[in-house]
């Protein structure tokens, strides 16, 4: 019954909750809207996609003073010097 009632009101959680969570080097899961969604391990179609947006993302940040970062799929600012 307790789980019945956990799937009709779920615990939303926050970021600071959802990187205390140690998930291991084998999974890969992100946080949405508060709810941890499992991400499915790299493929050769996702190294592309990947490789692509990396890409094009440096091609329109040049001289923006920000670049792409494959890290973590976002733009980082660049270093001075």
């Amino acid at each position: 019954m307790a789980s019945l009632l956990a799937l009709q009101h779920p615990r939303f959680l926050t970021a600071e909750e959802f990187l205390q969570i140690d998930f291991g080097p084998e999974l890969r899961a992100e946080r949405d809207d508060g709810v941890i969604r499992m991400m499915a391990d790299g493929s050769r179609e996702y190294a592309r996609a990947q490789g692509n947006i990396f890409l094009a993302l440096g091609d329109r940040l040049r001289r923006s003073g920000c670049r792409a970062s494959t890290r973590s799929c976002s733009s980082v600012p660049a270093r001075n010097g």
